[in-house]
């Protein structure tokens, strides 16, 4: 998040930048903190957020491209993500 961002702006700039889709927030899941090893080996804290949300249009083109969109089976969220990440998968799944 931008300094004097809500979590909710952040998620619709941030899925903009890396996908170029527009979103619409369905429902807040929660929140969690994981500590978690960044590449070059440093720990930082993950404080997340997490939304249920609609997929939208896409408006432009990613202006990250290091990022792509993927969908996966809910049996993959364990390889895919941090145990939060994850955690709010599940969350999202089954209410």
């Amino acid at each position: 998040m931008e300094r004097g961002e809500t979590p909710e702006q952040a998620l619709h700039r941030e899925l903009l930048e890396e996908t170029g889709f527009t979103i619409q927030i369905d429902a807040s899941i929660g929140r969690a903190e994981q500590y978690v090893l960044t590449p070059d080996g440093k720990t930082i804290l993950n404080d997340a957020f997490f939304f249920k949300m609609t997929l939208h249009e896409r408006i432009q083109t990613a202006v990250e491209g290091d990022h792509r969109l993927v969908w996966c089976s809910i049996h993959e969220v364990d390889n895919l993500f941090h145990a939060h990440q994850a955690w709010a998968v599940r969350e999202a799944v089954n209410h």
